[in-house]
Protein backbone atom coordinates (compact mmCIF):
# COMPACT_ATOMS: atom_id res chain seq x y z
CA UNK A 1 0.00 0.00 0.00
CA UNK A 2 1.41 3.34 -1.04
CA UNK A 3 1.75 5.81 1.77
CA UNK A 4 0.81 9.45 1.22
CA UNK A 5 3.53 12.02 0.56
CA UNK A 6 4.57 14.50 3.15
CA UNK A 7 4.27 18.24 2.61
CA UNK A 8 7.91 18.72 3.60
CA UNK A 9 9.42 16.26 1.14
CA UNK A 10 8.94 13.44 -1.30
CA UNK A 11 9.94 10.74 1.15
CA UNK A 12 6.76 8.72 1.80
CA UNK A 13 8.03 7.32 5.10
CA UNK A 14 9.44 10.48 6.65
CA UNK A 15 6.25 11.27 8.58
CA UNK A 16 4.49 7.94 8.53
CA UNK A 17 4.29 8.01 12.29
CA UNK A 18 2.09 11.10 12.34
CA UNK A 19 -0.29 9.92 9.62
CA UNK A 20 -2.44 7.87 11.98
CA UNK A 21 -2.80 10.87 14.29
CA UNK A 22 -4.24 12.93 11.46
CA UNK A 23 -6.58 10.09 10.57
CA UNK A 24 -7.79 9.80 14.15
CA UNK A 25 -8.28 13.57 14.40
CA UNK A 26 -10.13 13.53 11.08
CA UNK A 27 -12.43 10.74 12.28
CA UNK A 28 -13.11 12.54 15.57
CA UNK A 29 -13.97 15.82 13.83
CA UNK A 30 -16.12 14.01 11.28
CA UNK A 31 -18.01 12.16 14.01
CA UNK A 32 -18.50 15.41 15.93
CA UNK A 33 -19.80 17.12 12.79
CA UNK A 34 -22.22 14.26 12.09
CA UNK A 35 -23.44 14.34 15.68
CA UNK A 36 -24.01 18.11 15.57
CA UNK A 37 -25.78 17.83 12.24
CA UNK A 38 -28.02 15.06 13.54
CA UNK A 39 -28.81 17.05 16.68
CA UNK A 40 -29.60 20.13 14.58
CA UNK A 41 -31.91 18.14 12.32
CA UNK A 42 -33.81 16.64 15.23
CA UNK A 43 -34.00 20.03 16.95
CA UNK A 44 -35.59 21.53 13.85
CA UNK A 45 -37.97 18.56 13.58
CA UNK A 46 -39.14 19.04 17.16
CA UNK A 47 -39.54 22.76 16.56
CA UNK A 48 -41.78 22.07 13.57
CA UNK A 49 -43.79 19.57 15.59
CA UNK A 50 -44.14 22.10 18.40
CA UNK A 51 -45.37 24.80 16.01
CA UNK A 52 -47.89 22.40 14.48
CA UNK A 53 -49.20 21.38 17.89
CA UNK A 54 -49.45 25.03 18.95
CA UNK A 55 -51.39 25.92 15.80
CA UNK A 56 -53.69 22.96 16.35
CA UNK A 57 -54.29 24.12 19.92
CA UNK A 58 -55.10 27.66 18.78
CA UNK A 59 -57.37 26.29 16.05
CA UNK A 60 -59.22 24.18 18.61
CA UNK A 61 -59.75 27.21 20.83
CA UNK A 62 -60.72 29.75 18.21
CA UNK A 63 -61.84 27.53 15.38
CA UNK A 64 -65.21 27.54 13.69
CA UNK A 65 -67.82 25.09 14.92
CA UNK A 66 -69.88 25.26 11.73
CA UNK A 67 -69.71 21.51 11.11
CA UNK A 68 -70.97 20.74 14.61
CA UNK A 69 -73.78 23.25 14.20
CA UNK A 70 -74.74 21.86 10.80
CA UNK A 71 -74.97 18.37 12.22
CA UNK A 72 -77.33 19.46 15.01
CA UNK A 73 -81.04 18.81 14.73
CA UNK A 74 -83.74 21.42 15.13
CA UNK A 75 -82.55 24.00 17.59
CA UNK A 76 -82.82 27.59 18.72
CA UNK A 77 -79.91 29.85 17.84
CA UNK A 78 -78.49 32.09 20.56
CA UNK A 79 -76.37 35.19 19.94
CA UNK A 80 -74.90 37.05 22.91
CA UNK A 81 -75.01 40.83 23.16
CA UNK A 82 -72.97 41.82 26.21
CA UNK A 83 -70.95 44.70 27.51
CA UNK A 84 -70.82 48.32 26.46
CA UNK A 85 -72.16 49.03 22.99
CA UNK A 86 -69.47 50.50 20.77
CA UNK A 87 -66.43 49.85 22.93
CA UNK A 88 -63.00 49.64 21.33
CA UNK A 89 -62.58 45.87 21.68
CA UNK A 90 -65.88 44.43 20.44
CA UNK A 91 -67.72 45.16 17.21
CA UNK A 92 -71.29 44.32 18.19
CA UNK A 93 -72.65 45.02 14.70
CA UNK A 94 -70.23 42.61 13.06
CA UNK A 95 -70.87 39.99 15.74
CA UNK A 96 -74.63 40.20 15.24
CA UNK A 97 -74.34 40.13 11.44
CA UNK A 98 -71.94 37.19 11.41
CA UNK A 99 -74.00 35.21 13.89
CA UNK A 100 -77.31 35.85 12.11
CA UNK A 101 -75.84 34.96 8.71
CA UNK A 102 -74.62 31.65 10.14
CA UNK A 103 -78.10 30.98 11.50
CA UNK A 104 -79.76 31.73 8.17
CA UNK A 105 -77.36 29.33 6.44
CA UNK A 106 -78.41 26.49 8.72
CA UNK A 107 -81.82 24.97 7.85
CA UNK A 108 -82.06 23.38 11.31
CA UNK A 109 -82.27 26.74 13.12
CA UNK A 110 -85.87 27.63 13.94
CA UNK A 111 -85.44 31.03 15.59
CA UNK A 112 -82.85 33.50 16.82
CA UNK A 113 -82.61 34.64 20.42
CA UNK A 114 -80.38 37.61 21.13
CA UNK A 115 -79.34 37.25 24.75
CA UNK A 116 -78.90 40.87 25.84
CA UNK A 117 -77.07 42.04 28.93
CA UNK A 118 -75.74 45.55 28.38
CA UNK A 119 -76.07 49.02 29.93
CA UNK A 120 -76.00 50.67 26.51
CA UNK A 121 -73.40 52.78 24.78
CA UNK A 122 -72.89 54.45 21.43
CA UNK A 123 -76.09 55.65 19.71
CA UNK A 124 -74.39 55.34 16.31
CA UNK A 125 -73.47 51.67 16.77
CA UNK A 126 -76.91 50.99 18.23
CA UNK A 127 -78.63 52.58 15.22
CA UNK A 128 -76.48 50.61 12.77
CA UNK A 129 -77.25 47.35 14.58
CA UNK A 130 -80.97 48.23 14.68
CA UNK A 131 -81.07 48.78 10.92
CA UNK A 132 -79.02 45.65 10.15
CA UNK A 133 -81.29 43.42 12.21
CA UNK A 134 -84.38 44.81 10.51
CA UNK A 135 -82.79 44.36 7.08
CA UNK A 136 -81.82 40.74 7.74
CA UNK A 137 -85.24 40.03 9.23
CA UNK A 138 -86.94 41.29 6.06
CA UNK A 139 -84.78 38.96 3.96
CA UNK A 140 -85.54 35.89 6.13
CA UNK A 141 -89.09 36.28 7.36
CA UNK A 142 -89.44 32.58 8.18
CA UNK A 143 -87.00 32.80 11.11
CA UNK A 144 -88.22 35.06 13.94
CA UNK A 145 -85.83 37.14 16.04
CA UNK A 146 -86.39 37.48 19.78
CA UNK A 147 -84.49 39.44 22.41
CA UNK A 148 -84.22 38.11 25.96
CA UNK A 149 -83.00 40.65 28.50
CA UNK A 150 -81.04 39.25 31.41
CA UNK A 151 -79.84 41.65 34.12
CA UNK A 152 -79.97 44.82 32.03
CA UNK A 153 -81.07 45.95 28.60
CA UNK A 154 -80.98 49.72 28.79
CA UNK A 155 -80.30 52.71 26.55
CA UNK A 156 -78.36 51.60 23.45
CA UNK A 157 -79.04 47.95 24.21
CA UNK A 158 -82.79 48.58 24.14
CA UNK A 159 -82.25 50.60 20.97
CA UNK A 160 -81.03 47.36 19.36
CA UNK A 161 -83.67 45.21 21.06
CA UNK A 162 -86.46 47.30 19.55
CA UNK A 163 -85.63 45.76 16.17
CA UNK A 164 -86.65 42.26 17.32
CA UNK A 165 -90.03 40.66 16.74
CA UNK A 166 -90.60 40.25 20.48
CA UNK A 167 -88.76 41.22 23.66
CA UNK A 168 -88.74 39.07 26.78
CA UNK A 169 -87.28 39.87 30.19
CA UNK A 170 -87.22 38.74 33.78
CA UNK A 171 -89.52 40.63 36.17
CA UNK A 172 -86.39 41.92 37.93
CA UNK A 173 -84.53 42.95 34.79
CA UNK A 174 -83.67 46.61 34.16
CA UNK A 175 -85.15 47.79 30.85
CA UNK A 176 -85.64 51.08 29.08
CA UNK A 177 -83.62 54.25 29.66
CA UNK A 178 -84.71 55.75 26.35
CA UNK A 179 -82.66 58.91 26.57
CA UNK A 180 -79.34 60.44 25.61
CA UNK A 181 -76.64 61.65 27.95
CA UNK A 182 -73.52 63.70 27.36
CA UNK A 183 -71.33 65.44 29.87
CA UNK A 184 -67.95 66.51 31.09
CA UNK A 185 -66.54 68.77 33.75
CA UNK A 186 -65.63 72.42 34.16
CA UNK A 187 -62.16 73.03 35.57
CA UNK A 188 -62.07 76.78 34.97
CA UNK A 189 -62.75 77.60 38.63
CA UNK A 190 -59.91 75.37 39.78
CA UNK A 191 -57.57 76.92 37.22
CA UNK A 192 -58.41 80.41 38.44
CA UNK A 193 -57.79 79.33 42.01
CA UNK A 194 -54.29 77.98 41.37
CA UNK A 195 -53.38 80.67 38.86
CA UNK A 196 -53.31 78.76 35.56
CA UNK A 197 -54.51 80.29 32.32
CA UNK A 198 -55.58 78.27 29.26
CA UNK A 199 -53.88 79.16 25.97
CA UNK A 200 -56.12 77.59 23.33
CA UNK A 201 -55.78 78.76 19.73
CA UNK A 202 -58.77 77.95 17.49
CA UNK A 203 -60.06 78.89 14.05
CA UNK A 204 -63.82 78.94 14.43
CA UNK A 205 -65.78 80.21 17.39
CA UNK A 206 -67.04 76.74 18.41
CA UNK A 207 -63.95 74.66 17.63
CA UNK A 208 -63.00 74.44 21.30
CA UNK A 209 -66.52 73.56 22.41
CA UNK A 210 -66.46 70.99 25.19
CA UNK A 211 -62.95 71.84 26.38
CA UNK A 212 -63.09 71.45 30.18
CA UNK A 213 -60.41 74.11 30.65
CA UNK A 214 -62.29 76.82 28.75
CA UNK A 215 -65.58 78.48 29.78
CA UNK A 216 -68.69 77.45 27.85
CA UNK A 217 -70.71 80.17 26.18
CA UNK A 218 -74.54 80.23 26.12
CA UNK A 219 -74.47 79.61 22.36
CA UNK A 220 -72.39 76.47 22.87
CA UNK A 221 -74.80 75.28 25.54
CA UNK A 222 -77.66 75.58 23.07
CA UNK A 223 -75.67 73.65 20.47
CA UNK A 224 -75.11 70.80 22.91
CA UNK A 225 -78.79 70.71 23.89
CA UNK A 226 -79.94 70.68 20.26
CA UNK A 227 -77.50 67.89 19.38
CA UNK A 228 -78.68 65.70 22.26
CA UNK A 229 -82.31 66.44 21.39
CA UNK A 230 -81.79 65.38 17.77
CA UNK A 231 -80.18 62.10 18.84
CA UNK A 232 -83.01 61.53 21.30
CA UNK A 233 -85.61 62.07 18.56
CA UNK A 234 -83.88 59.47 16.39
CA UNK A 235 -83.88 57.06 19.34
CA UNK A 236 -87.61 57.60 19.92
CA UNK A 237 -88.34 57.17 16.21
CA UNK A 238 -86.57 53.81 16.11
CA UNK A 239 -88.29 52.53 19.25
CA UNK A 240 -91.72 53.50 17.91
CA UNK A 241 -90.89 51.86 14.58
CA UNK A 242 -89.85 48.64 16.26
CA UNK A 243 -92.51 48.39 18.94
CA UNK A 244 -95.44 49.88 17.04
CA UNK A 245 -98.79 49.88 18.80
CA UNK A 246 -97.51 47.69 21.61
CA UNK A 247 -95.81 50.75 23.11
CA UNK A 248 -98.14 52.71 25.39
CA UNK A 249 -96.36 56.04 25.12
CA UNK A 250 -99.61 58.02 25.11
CA UNK A 251 -100.70 56.49 28.38
CA UNK A 252 -97.29 56.72 30.03
CA UNK A 253 -95.73 60.06 29.23
CA UNK A 254 -92.39 59.34 30.89
CA UNK A 255 -91.48 56.43 28.61
CA UNK A 256 -89.05 58.61 26.66
CA UNK A 257 -87.79 60.57 29.67
CA UNK A 258 -84.73 58.37 30.07
CA UNK A 259 -85.97 56.52 33.14
CA UNK A 260 -85.43 52.82 33.64
CA UNK A 261 -88.10 50.22 34.37
CA UNK A 262 -88.13 46.84 36.00
CA UNK A 263 -89.37 43.95 33.92
CA UNK A 264 -92.79 44.11 35.60
CA UNK A 265 -93.16 47.84 34.88
CA UNK A 266 -91.79 47.47 31.35
CA UNK A 267 -94.52 44.95 30.50
CA UNK A 268 -97.21 47.41 31.59
CA UNK A 269 -95.67 50.20 29.53
CA UNK A 270 -95.21 47.98 26.48
CA UNK A 271 -91.44 47.97 26.40
CA UNK A 272 -91.43 44.16 26.55
CA UNK A 273 -93.92 41.57 25.37
CA UNK A 274 -93.75 38.99 28.15
CA UNK A 275 -91.64 37.45 30.88
CA UNK A 276 -89.22 34.71 30.00
CA UNK A 277 -85.66 33.43 29.85
CA UNK A 278 -83.62 31.94 27.04
CA UNK A 279 -84.69 28.46 28.06
CA UNK A 280 -88.40 29.19 28.46
CA UNK A 281 -88.59 31.07 25.14
CA UNK A 282 -86.80 28.25 23.29
CA UNK A 283 -88.99 25.63 24.95
CA UNK A 284 -92.41 27.31 25.00
CA UNK A 285 -92.32 29.84 22.15
CA UNK A 286 -89.95 28.40 19.54
CA UNK A 287 -90.72 24.77 20.45
CA UNK A 288 -87.05 23.88 19.97
CA UNK A 289 -85.49 23.53 23.43
CA UNK A 290 -82.00 22.70 22.18
CA UNK A 291 -79.82 25.81 22.28
CA UNK A 292 -76.85 26.39 19.99
CA UNK A 293 -74.65 29.43 20.51
CA UNK A 294 -73.83 31.22 17.25
CA UNK A 295 -71.89 34.07 18.85
CA UNK A 296 -68.63 34.55 16.91
CA UNK A 297 -65.73 33.59 19.11
CA UNK A 298 -63.17 36.24 19.90
CA UNK A 299 -59.69 36.01 18.50
CA UNK A 300 -56.55 35.93 20.59
CA UNK A 301 -55.79 39.61 19.93
CA UNK A 302 -59.09 40.80 21.42
CA UNK A 303 -58.73 38.63 24.50
CA UNK A 304 -55.16 39.87 25.03
CA UNK A 305 -56.26 43.45 24.43
CA UNK A 306 -59.06 43.17 26.98
CA UNK A 307 -56.68 41.64 29.51
CA UNK A 308 -54.08 44.37 29.02
CA UNK A 309 -56.77 47.05 29.12
CA UNK A 310 -58.14 45.73 32.42
CA UNK A 311 -54.64 45.43 33.87
CA UNK A 312 -53.75 48.97 32.81
CA UNK A 313 -57.01 50.30 34.24
CA UNK A 314 -56.23 48.64 37.58
CA UNK A 315 -52.75 50.15 37.67
CA UNK A 316 -54.07 53.61 36.83
CA UNK A 317 -56.68 53.36 39.59
CA UNK A 318 -54.00 52.31 42.09
CA UNK A 319 -51.79 55.26 41.13
CA UNK A 320 -54.71 57.67 41.35
CA UNK A 321 -55.65 56.35 44.78
CA UNK A 322 -52.06 56.82 45.91
CA UNK A 323 -51.98 60.38 44.60
CA UNK A 324 -55.31 61.18 46.25
CA UNK A 325 -54.08 59.83 49.57
CA UNK A 326 -50.93 61.95 49.36
CA UNK A 327 -52.91 65.08 48.50
CA UNK A 328 -55.42 64.36 51.28
CA UNK A 329 -52.59 63.90 53.76
CA UNK A 330 -50.98 67.16 52.77
CA UNK A 331 -54.28 69.00 52.95
CA UNK A 332 -55.15 67.51 56.34
CA UNK A 333 -51.80 68.57 57.79
CA UNK A 334 -52.11 72.20 56.69
CA UNK A 335 -54.36 73.75 59.31
CA UNK A 336 -52.35 76.97 59.10
CA UNK A 337 -52.63 77.37 55.33
CA UNK A 338 -54.57 80.62 55.63
CA UNK A 339 -51.94 82.15 57.90
CA UNK A 340 -49.02 81.31 55.62
CA UNK A 341 -50.69 81.77 52.21
CA UNK A 342 -49.66 85.42 52.03
CA UNK A 343 -46.25 85.16 53.69
CA UNK A 344 -45.27 82.25 51.47
CA UNK A 345 -44.77 84.56 48.51
CA UNK A 346 -41.60 85.79 50.19
CA UNK A 347 -40.42 82.20 50.54
CA UNK A 348 -41.28 81.50 46.90
CA UNK A 349 -39.25 84.49 45.75
CA UNK A 350 -36.34 83.23 47.83
CA UNK A 351 -36.51 80.02 45.83
CA UNK A 352 -36.87 82.01 42.63
CA UNK A 353 -33.64 83.90 43.31
CA UNK A 354 -31.97 80.57 44.05
CA UNK A 355 -30.96 81.26 47.65
CA UNK A 356 -30.87 77.54 48.27
CA UNK A 357 -28.50 77.70 51.17
CA UNK A 358 -31.14 79.51 53.23
CA UNK A 359 -33.86 76.95 52.62
CA UNK A 360 -32.50 73.95 54.58
CA UNK A 361 -31.62 76.26 57.47
CA UNK A 362 -35.12 77.71 57.36
CA UNK A 363 -36.64 74.25 57.50
CA UNK A 364 -34.34 73.14 60.28
CA UNK A 365 -35.90 75.83 62.45
CA UNK A 366 -39.35 74.39 61.78
CA UNK A 367 -39.66 71.85 64.57
CA UNK A 368 -43.40 71.59 64.09
CA UNK A 369 -44.14 68.64 61.78
CA UNK A 370 -47.42 70.13 60.56
CA UNK A 371 -45.73 73.45 59.89
CA UNK A 372 -43.15 71.83 57.62
CA UNK A 373 -45.78 69.88 55.70
CA UNK A 374 -47.70 73.11 55.25
CA UNK A 375 -44.64 74.77 53.70
CA UNK A 376 -44.08 71.76 51.40
CA UNK A 377 -47.68 71.92 50.20
CA UNK A 378 -47.46 75.65 49.58
CA UNK A 379 -44.17 75.16 47.75
CA UNK A 380 -45.82 72.71 45.39
CA UNK A 381 -48.95 74.82 44.89
CA UNK A 382 -47.13 78.12 44.19
CA UNK A 383 -45.16 76.76 41.27
CA UNK A 384 -45.27 80.01 39.30
CA UNK A 385 -41.93 80.84 40.95
CA UNK A 386 -40.62 77.30 41.37
CA UNK A 387 -40.84 76.34 37.70
CA UNK A 388 -37.42 77.89 37.05
CA UNK A 389 -35.66 75.74 39.64
CA UNK A 390 -33.50 73.00 38.18
CA UNK A 391 -34.55 69.41 39.05
CA UNK A 392 -31.25 68.79 40.85
CA UNK A 393 -31.69 71.62 43.33
CA UNK A 394 -35.38 70.87 43.82
CA UNK A 395 -34.57 67.23 44.64
CA UNK A 396 -31.80 68.39 46.97
CA UNK A 397 -34.19 70.64 48.89
CA UNK A 398 -36.87 67.95 49.22
CA UNK A 399 -34.32 65.40 50.51
CA UNK A 400 -33.01 67.90 53.04
CA UNK A 401 -36.57 68.53 54.24
CA UNK A 402 -37.29 64.83 54.61
CA UNK A 403 -34.05 64.11 56.48
CA UNK A 404 -34.51 66.96 58.96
Amino acid sequence: MQEPYSREGNNPSSHSGSFWEREVLREVLLASYKEQRSARIWRNIWRVIGVILFLMFIASLFGDDTDAVQSSGEHTAVIDLKGEIGNELDDQVEMLRTGMEAVYNNPNAKAIIIRANSPGGSPVVSNIAFNEIRRMKSEHKDIPVYVVAEDMCASGCYYIAAAADKIYADPSSVVGSIGVIGGGFDATGLMDKIGIKRRLKIAGSNKGMGDPFSPETPAQTQIWEKMLTDIHKEFIKSVKLGRGKRLKDQQYSDVFSGRIYTGSEAKEVGLIDDFGSVYSVARDVVKAPELVNYTPEEDFGKILGRHLSAEMETKVKEKLKRRILIISFLRNTTEINIFFSYNFRIFSKILYYRSFSITPTFFSKCNNYFFRNNIIFLTISHFKYIHKITPFYFTFIILKIILI
